[in-house]
This record gives C-alpha cells, structure tokens and sequence, in this order.
C-alpha cells in the first residue's frame, strides 16, 4: 500500500486527485438525500438522462396509442387506396404520416403505436421477471452457503452451458408460437434469463453475510429470511438494478427475434384478436423491401433501435449514479 509524503505525493510515485470545495458546497452536499444523491449523478451522465427521457416518451406513445393514431388501429384495412402501400404523406394526418403497408394498406404509425404496448411490456416485464427470480434464488445461494449453494449454482451452470437463442426458438416454437401469448412470451425470457443476476448477487450475499450488521442482526434473533431480504438485499440491488435495465433491451430485441423467425407472437391484418409487435411488424414486412415500400420495415426498425440505445444508457447512467465511489 502505497503511503503519502507532505506534499500530497504518494512516495511509491503517481498523482492522487484532492477535490477543494467551501463550506457552502459541503454543506450543500450534507442535505442531500441519497435519492437525491443518485439523481444528481445520474443527471450528470447527459446521454442517460436523454435515454431515461425516451424511454417515457415511448412509453406515453403506448399508453395513449388511441389518441395519437386517431382512433385507426393497427387491424384496420384500406384497400381502397391501391394494390400497393402508399409512402408517408401528410394526406388523411396522422395514420398515413408513416406509410401504409402492403395491398392492405394498413397504418404502419398505427402498427408502431400499438406495438409499443406489446413490445415494452415484454422487454420490462421479462427484465423484472428474471430478476426475481435471480435475485431469490441468489440470495438463497449465497447466504445459506453449502449443500444448498452446491446445488443452485451446479442448476445455474447448466442454464448457462445451454445456448441461450436455439433454446429460447425452441421453448417458443413448442409452446408460443400460434398462441399470441405475451405472458407466455415473458415467462419463457423470465425462466431462461435469471442465470446472471443469479451469480451478481450471489456474489454480493457471500461479501454480506460476513458484514457486522448480518452477524449482529443473527446475534439479536433475526429470523434469516428477514435478515436475507430485509436487511441484506437493499444493499445488493445496485447490480440488480443496472442488470434489469440492460436486459429490457435484450428482451426487446430477443422477442423481436422471435417475431421475424415465425415462433413469437402473430399479427394478422383484420384481426383484432392478435397483437401488433415491432418485431412481427418487421417479419411481415420483409416481403415488400423488394418492391420499393421502404418506409414499412424503416419506421419500426428505427424504433428498435432507438429504444435498445435508450435502455443501454440508461443502464450505463445507473451503474454511475449507484457506485458509491463515483464522486459529483
């Protein structure tokens, strides 16, 4: 360990950075709340906050997807416009702002409203799903130790040593595919997707477990499944946190996947009862690229893309502002 001389320079040779702030600055820092703290440090990370601000924007596009398409929804058939789609136009504003597809001429800004629903509540909910399920069986692992730490994480390494895209087409093809199941969607990502979070807080529950809080809270009585989840696991979300907002986009994309490879979920123009994805809208828009209707696979393609960037910065901003050795 390398030790410092009076003049601020550590005798094994390197710089060591010293941040001067007045008393006002800390005592501005001193009020702050550790909430307060974690916005402050995520405001600080400029494309995060851009990414946080997307992502609320599309998620109001899902909500008050009825509104915005003008009551046109993603089923509505218009064949009277031509055999063909039509590009963006402002004619007929807002449904035809994006093109319509194919001989049908179906909205394709509709197609995208409405897919957002399906599309997020997929990518968030499996995140979450996979998540708790992660973090309990990590928890367990990593606390208890032992036989039962033997067993879980042997289960976890089997998990892993799968290829995760052939199984999940194969899971999918056996039991979604047809079906137009989002919840089968998301629990199919949730029991395939636990693997990492898993193992981060197992490993956060082998450094806890010793800590003199856990063995004061043993000392005092506490039942373990209260010292496990009440006084351990609000210290070991941080990487649960940055590791269930990277996964939205991973299950954005993942579902996505499955759509353009016919084993997700199905949409067919003039049936209500399917759901629109962007993923599916995608899958059933590669047949007209050959014939000009570029603007079909462009619109949901760009949303793809833009949400997926959105979640990785926002998972880059939190894994900053949670970091306790991040400095403002």
């Amino acid at each position: 360990m390398a030790t410092s001389n009076l003049s601020g320079m550590p005798e094994s040779g390197g710089f060591v950075p010293v941040v001067v702030m007045d008393q006002e600055q800390e005592s501005t820092l001193r009020q702050l709340s550790q909430l307060e703290l974690y916005w402050k440090r995520f405001r600080a990370h400029r494309l995060a906050l851009l990414g946080f601000f997307v992502i609320i924007a599309l998620i109001l596009m899902a909500i008050f997807a009825p509104f915005l398409t003008g009551g046109v929804t993603p089923y509505a058939i218009h064949p009277l416009l031509g055999a063909q789609g039509n590009p963006p136009t402002f004619d007929n504003f807002p449904w035809r702002i994006m093109g319509t597809t194919g001989e049908l001429n179906g909205s394709v800004w509709s197609q995208i409203a409405y897919g957002a629903r399906i599309s997020l509540f997929i990518g968030f909910a499996g995140a979450l799903t996979a998540s708790v399920i992660g973090t309990v069986l990590g928890a367990v692992s990593g606390y208890f130790g032992g036989w039962i730490d033997m067993l879980l994480m042997r289960i976890t390494d089997i998990f892993l040593a799968i290829p995760f895209l052939p199984l999940l087409i194969a899971i999918s093809a056996i039991y979604s595919s047809g079906n137009n199941n989002p919840i089968l969607v998301v629990a199919i990502f949730g029991f395939l997707g636990w693997t990492g979070i898993a193992r981060l807080v197992r490993a956060s529950y082998l450094t806890f477990r010793e800590q003199e809080f856990t063995e004061s809270a043993k000392a005092a009585g506490v039942n373990d499944w209260r010292i496990i989840f009440r006084h351990i696991l609000p210290n070991a979300l941080t990487p649960v946190i940055v590791a269930a907002t990277l996964a939205v986009a991973g299950y954005i994309v993942g579902e996505a996947t499955l759509d353009f490879l016919g084993v997700g979920i199905q949409f067919q123009m003039g049936n209500p009862t399917s759901f629109a994805t962007w993923g599916n809208i995608l899958a059933q828009s590669q047949g007209d690229i050959i014939i000009g209707d570029w603007w079909w696979p462009l619109f949901p393609g760009i949303l793809l893309v833009i949400t997926v960037l959105a979640a990785n910065f926002i998972g880059d901003g939190l894994r900053d502002a949670l970091d306790v050795r991040t400095r403002i």
